[in-house]
């Protein structure tokens, strides 16, 4: 009976809920209460697995070969194309040599694998030619491989060369810190690619649990930003939340009355060397907050220029 009534609590308070705070569930919903596990990791990712699904599903291979790393990609793509030559040249051999019209004598397998190589790329020098039902056979395969290989590769080429390459860095730490008798928490984030930012808006999001008549339930509350969009990213932008009494991060003075404190950051902007709308976040826990801190200075001046030390995005002085 009793864990009826906690089931009804805890629907009763789902359905009563504003539009913004749902909202604001972000896809978590409220019924995720256990504490210790937090809801998105520290490069952005979701801390979220999912089960009942095939690995085929879960596993795309363009993803896969988009986020390499450019020396792993291009390894990647010239071991693949040395392997299938290979292989190709290997049948070329054992069919035969005697498949195969050339002004030579005798042919070698290395004869084989340029002759691979140059159908695997459909080139095709006429210095040896297919001259049998087998290799005619072969060599058509392999063109065609050849077309479906390159097509590919060059999608795949494509779609690395067309994606953004904005790399938004945040401080490592939120930094607590008083002025004017108020609290602020405070953020700091740079752009460290050769690019430019527009248009730049921010979303910080306090999550936490608490009790509900017994019941544990996810809150989520968008705290209020001094500013929550700049116009153009020069240097690096400071987030700022200044804890008033209305502010949900004075719950966090009293002692046992939430519990898996989040904070969320999400970051949109425009990238105008692509052309493209880009999406960062990242997510802060109660224990990477600093108390009586503040940034150091991370921008200083040449005689003609300015100058952002990106090493100082995440250091601070205790006040």
């Amino acid at each position: 009976m009793a864990k009826e009534d906690k089931k009804s609590k805890s629907q009763l308070y789902s359905s009563e809920k504003s539009v913004d705070e749902r909202l604001l569930e972000l896809g978590f919903a409220d019924n995720l209460s256990v504490p210790n596990i937090r809801l998105m990791n520290k490069d952005g990712s979701l801390n979220v697995s999912m089960v009942g699904i095939a690995r085929t599903k879960r596993w795309n291979l363009y993803r896969q070969f988009v986020k390499l790393r450019s020396i792993t990609f291009y390894g990647v793509i010239l071991f693949g194309y040395i392997f299938l030559n290979v292989i190709f040249a290997t049948f070329y051999y054992s069919i035969g040599v005697d498949g195969l019209a050339t002004s030579k004598e005798v042919l070698s397998w290395w004869d084989c694998l340029w002759f691979s190589t140059q159908t695997f790329t459909t080139v095709g020098y006429g210095a040896i030619s297919p001259d049998s039902f087998l290799t005619n056979a072969l060599a058509s395969f392999e063109a065609f491989l050849g077309l479906i290989f390159f097509a590919v590769a060059t999608g795949l080429v494509y779609g690395r060369f067309s994606n953004s390459k904005v790399d938004i860095r945040f401080s490592d730490n939120i930094l607590v810190n008083s002025a004017d008798g108020k609290s602020s928490l405070t953020v700091r984030l740079t752009n460290v690619a050769n690019t430019d930012l527009s248009e730049l808006e921010a979303i910080l999001i306090m999550s936490y649990v608490e009790q509900d008549d017994g019941v544990l339930v996810r809150r989520y509350k968008r705290l209020p930003l001094q500013l929550t969009s700049i116009s153009l990213l020069t240097t690096s932008w400071t987030i700022i939340h200044v804890v008033d009494e209305d502010s949900p991060c004075n719950l966090l003075n009293e002692k046992g009355a939430i519990q898996g404190v989040e904070f969320l950051l999400f970051i949109s902007a425009f990238d105008e060397v692509f052309d493209q709308k880009i999406k960062v976040r990242t997510s802060y826990l109660e224990k990477d907050l600093v108390h009586s801190a503040r940034f150091q200075p991370m921008t200083s001046h040449s005689s003609d220029q300015t100058i952002v030390d990106v090493d100082k995005l995440s250091s601070y002085d205790i006040l």
